[in-house]
């Protein structure tokens, strides 16, 4: 009993309060020894306490009735660098100092925090470097400025029932080698940023928490061994990120015990043939083969599916949205996508150093940053059918990715590029359509031995974007690169690419900034001249083909090139279809554009194929074509090349025809004798002039271009095409969109009038235009057809207009549609106009249609469901518009003459046919 007395030392209580002999707790800190119980009773108390003893600090009654406030805002309220050390039941607040906590451990271990709260300070509580085995239980750690629960460096502590919502950072945050902790049912709330964060730390259990309603649910950055067990993430903006450098940092135990949004987390590591189930909330394969998916939804994650050194697996009609990265593959290869929907998210589709994946038929469209992103050596992919469109930055974008193959896919609609590629080398594009971009369709920066064929990089359209600061660029011509205006096809600093038979045509709009060169003898001034909105433009690129591409009526000029050597343009087509030139840009610049405005020619001479505008600063060699058709032999032996020097036209000295050949040589003449011009300045026109006959009693053709359409609101059209014919009167004239992808298969009429260069352009409509009301009928589709602008071909220019269209069998079985009621109706004059419409044949997949038309503007394509025609027919607003201007009367199946009508229309109609 004696030894038990000696060798056992009771721990003392000491009351701290109004009334007792202490009334701070760092009072009772001076009086206290390790071991002893300090209690605090009820009250406010401003102080910051440093915990040097073993003891044990507790209020009497709890948070809600005792607070202790930070008599410094710059320093730690509860500082603790010992061992063994409780603190219990307080409300902590008011260190607000850079890196300062409301708890602070600093190397103790061993601590017991239970039932605090701590807020608006900058750190609720925080563990600092190697303050391990303590417990923290029933806690709450809630609006302070930085981090709630904050671990660095510390290990094998344990987290139980705490509370972490509300703080301007994280949650709960686990830094840099915090290693071997449990944390478990703790909660992580309305946090502006993440909920549980580990970075770099391995071997924590994570059970049952609760993270929800943050930015980040649970996020692993670098941190792997991890094991994750019955975890709810709920309404964050993405619910659950994994995310390393090495396949290490990606092998954590995950199962589906843990919840996204209610739907099971698959995260398969070191797998092989696993098939997901349609109902996963997020997809993570680390180190997978052959793993398969199809038909999952999924929302709210960073990445909804993430292969990483998965290959040879299969995802298959996935949606995924509202997401950072919608699909995404790293180091991954031999995968095949097909049929997936990446919308609405930061990335629709992301591949990261994969190879040999096999994109098909996805959409990854209404992104806020890039629809379909291949980066870090992400080679020899191939992408087939994939539509990239309405993304707020890029449609399509490769950056230091090699020997890929883009094919038939869509990037449209786009707020800054349809198709980027930026240092990335021997890629193939073929039939691509890069339309109704904000800047470029297809751009090329630091890319060599490229090959476009076929392509389309059309009505691309100038939107404002922040410019960049001025740079300097050429002596000759300004020049910026990084931005500039709407381009069709951009070449910049890229050698050995080759383009064939590609369309660049009406790209518009520029920033109307005046940009400098590089040149250190000169400085930006307005006299350097301004961007160009062209078909196709070189920078600084050399050995470059262009081979039978076709570029047409663009903002400034069809092509051009600066500071660019040995490039090679053979059979540009700039106006019509003989209109085309071959050439070898001179370094200092070149410029080329059609001439629509010119409506002159040589006394007693006719213009051959439209007239042409030439900018240069060197001499250049250029060789023109044309087409002989309708000339004799003596009449094309007249073909000359003349200048328009003021209002004189004269014809060029050492100008070459060949008649066998269809052209014309020449050596062109820049006249420039400075060192520094613009090219707008030394700009002349060209055209090709032949003789008229005595006795041709046919008018001239001026060359004039008849002015194309301004055509629809781009946000409402989903498909279009295009055609351009130079129109002579007594022709029969046809415009063939039967590879257009719309409805509309052709446009044809017997024009009485030359109208010169004209394009016919058809644009099918997602939408009604604003003002337009709904046609009577069940709608097949909505169409714009132009042809020139309003007003050149209509009845009284021409005769037998017709529209010749198709509707797919499936639409009218699956919507019951009476097959004779079909019809082609014409918005104009304020109301629906049913056309003359018959059918003209049939194979296993569409009806075939000509309608006559009066004249071009808004089409919709109707039928009536079976047995309900004759109630539509009674209730029905529309009129039926005839094709002759004007009418004194109209004929109906009721009205006598109505059979006649019919039988003039068919015999007509036959007669169109066999024209045909």
């Amino acid at each position: 009993m004696l030894l038990s007395c000696t060798g056992t030392v009771s721990a003392k209580e000491i009351m701290v309060g109004p009334g007792y002999g202490n009334t701070t707790i760092t009072a009772a800190l001076a009086n206290a020894s390790n071991g002893d119980i300090i209690t605090v009773t009820d009250g406010t108390y401003t102080e910051n306490v440093d915990v040097a003893k073993e003891v044990t600090i507790r209020s009497q009654n709890g948070p809600s009735n005792t607070n202790i406030k930070a008599s410094s805002s710059s320093d730690h309220i509860f500082y603790v660098n010992v061992d063994n050390v409780t603190i219990s039941g307080f409300n902590i607040t008011g260190a607000s100092g850079s890196l300062k906590a409301g708890i602070y451990l600093d190397g103790a271990s061993g601590c017991t925090l239970t039932n605090n709260t701590a807020s608006n300070n900058t750190y609720g509580i925080f563990l600092y470097s190697n303050s391990d085995n303590n417990t923290l239980t029933g806690n709450t750690a809630s609006n302070n400025s930085d981090y709630g629960i904050y671990l660095y460096s510390s290990d094998s502590n344990t987290f139980t029932n705490n509370t972490a919502s509300n703080n301007s950072n994280y949650g709960i945050y686990l830094y840099y080698n915090s290693d071997n902790n449990t944390l478990t049912n703790n909660t992580a709330i309305n946090n502006s940023d993440h909920g549980i964060r580990l970075d770099y730390s391995a071997s924590n259990t994570l059970t049952n928490n609760t993270a929800s309603d943050n930015n980040y649910g649970i996020l692993l950055y670098h941190s792997d061994s991890n094991t994750l067990t019955g975890n709810i993430m709920s309404q964050n903006d993405y619910n659950l990120y994994i995310s390393g450098s090495s396949l290490t940092d990606y092998l954590n135990d995950i199962d589906t015990s843990n919840l996204v949004n209610s739907k099971p987390v698959y995260y398969l590591t070191n797998s092989s043939d696993a098939v997901v189930p349609s109902n996963a909330g997020v997809v993570y394969a680390i180190n997978c083969t052959n793993v398969s998916m199809q038909d999952i939804n999924i929302t709210n994650e960073y990445g909804g599916v993430l292969f990483y050194e998965t290959d040879n697996s299969t995802i298959e009609n996935a949606t995924i949205s509202e997401c950072y990265g919608g699909i995404g593959l790293s180091y991954s290869a031999s995968n095949t996508l097909t049929g997936n929907t990446a919308n609405d998210n930061n990335y629709g589709i992301i591949l990261e150093s994969s190879a040999s994946n096999t994109l098909t038929g996805n959409t990854a469209s209404n992104n806020s940053g890039r629809g379909i992103y291949l980066y870090s050596n992400s080679a020899s992919n191939t992408l087939t059918g994939n539509t990239a469109s309405n993304n707020s930055d890029y449609g399509i974008y490769l950056s230091s990715s090699a020997s890929n193959t883009l094919t038939d896919n869509t990037a449209m609609n786009n707020t800054r590029y349809g198709m980027y590629f930026s240092s990335s080398d021997n890629n193939t594009l073929t039939s691509n359509d890069a339309n109704y971009n904000g800047r470029y369709g297809i751009y090329l920066s630091s890319s060599n031995n490229n090959t476009l064929t076929d392509n389309v990089a059309s009505y691309n359209t100038y939107t404002y974007i922040e410019p960049a600061s001025m740079s300097v660029g050429s002596i000759v011509e300004p020049m910026d690169i990084s931005g500039g205006p709407a381009t069709g096809i951009f070449i910049g600093y890229s050698d050995y690419n080759v383009l064939n038979g590609n369309t660049a045509n009406y790209n518009e709009g520029s920033n109307g900034v005046l940009m400098a060169s590089n040149s250190n003898a000169v400085s930006p001034n307005v006299d350097m001249g301004s961007d160009y909105s062209c078909g196709f433009s070189l920078y600084r690129s050399e050995n470059t083909t262009l081979t039978g591409n076709t570029a047409i009526g663009n903002d400034d000029y069809e092509f051009y090139s600066r500071s660019s050597t040995n490039c090679t343009i053979d059979n540009l087509e700039i106006d019509t279809g003989s209109m085309e030139l071959s050439f070898v840009p001179i370094y200092d610049g070149t410029a080329i554009r059609s001439n629509e405005t010119i409506s002159t020619g040589p006394s007693g001479k006719a213009n051959v194929n439209g007239y042409l505008d030439i900018g240069l600063l060197e001499d250049m060699n250029m060789t023109i074509f044309y087409d002989d058709s309708g000339m004799s032999s003596s009449i094309e032996s007249s073909v000359t090349l003349y200048k328009l020097n003021g209002n004189e036209w004269v014809a060029v000295p050492n100008a070459t025809l060949n008649t066998s050949g269809n052209f014309v040589s020449v050596n062109l003449d820049s006249g420039v004798s400075v060192d520094i011009a613009s090219i707008a300045d030394h700009t002349s026109t060209y055209g090709l002039f032949r003789n008229v006959p005595s006795s041709s009693s046919r008018p001239d053709d001026d060359g004039v271009r008849a002015s194309v359409s301004q055509g629809q609101n781009p946000a409402i059209v989903s498909n279009s095409a295009s055609s351009v014919k130079r129109i002579t009167g007594g022709s029969e004239v046809n415009y063939d969109f039967s590879d257009s992808g719309t409805p509309v298969l052709g446009v044809s009429f017997d024009a009485k009038d030359d109208k010169g260069l004209v394009v016919a352009k058809v644009q099918v409509l997602s939408s009604t235009p604003e003002g337009v009301p709904s046609a009577s009928g069940n709608s097949y589709q909505m169409m714009s057809i132009d042809v020139g602008s309003e007003g050149t071909i209509s009845s009284d220019s021409a005769d037998n207009v017709m529209i010749h269209f198709k509707v797919s069998k499936q639409w009218i079985e699956e919507n019951n549609i009476d097959l004779s009621t079909i019809r082609m109706t014409r918005y104009h004059g304020e109301q629906w106009n049913d056309l003359p419409t018959t059918q003209e044949n049939e194979d296993g997949e569409y009806f075939y249609f000509y309608a006559e038309t009066p004249g071009f503007s808004i089409f919709e394509v109707v039928g009536d469901e079976i047995g309900e025609t004759s109630e539509q027919d009674a209730a029905s607003t529309s009129v039926t518009e005839e094709v002759e201007e004007p009418v004194e009367e109209k004929e109906t199946k009721d009205t006598p003459g109505f059979t006649i009508l019919a039988g003039i229309m068919f015999v007509s109609f036959a007669v169109l046919v066999r024209k045909r």
